[in-house]
C-alpha cells in the first residue's frame, strides 16, 4: 500500500513539474536532455522503492533536474 501511494504522490509531481516546464523536458533530446530523463527515472525509482525517501524530496530533485536542464539549454544557446 505504500508502494502505491508513493506511486500516486511521485507521479502527480512528475506531471506538475513536467506541464510547468513543458513538453520539451522529455520530448527534443539533446545529450543533456537523455541525462535529464535517466535521473528523474532514477529519481522516481529511488522514491517509490525506499521508504526512506521522501516523496518531497524526490519532488525537489526532479525540479532541481529540469531546472539544471533549462539552463544548461540556456547556456548552449
Amino acid at each position: 500500500m505504500e508502494i502505491l501511494i508513493s506511486c500516486i504522490f511521485i507521479f502527480i509531481g512528475v506531471i506538475i513539474i513536467t506541464r510547468i516546464a513543458g513538453l520539451r523536458t522529455f520530448a527534443k533530446m539533446s545529450s543533456i536532455d537523455f541525462a535529464s530523463t535517466i535521473a528523474i527515472g532514477s529519481v522516481v525509482a529511488a522514491v517509490i522503492m525506499n521508504e526512506d525517501q521522501s516523496i518531497m524530496k524526490g519532488v525537489a530533485a526532479i525540479a532541481f533536474i529540469i531546472i539544471f536542464q533549462f539552463s544548461s539549454s540556456y547556456l548552449q544557446r
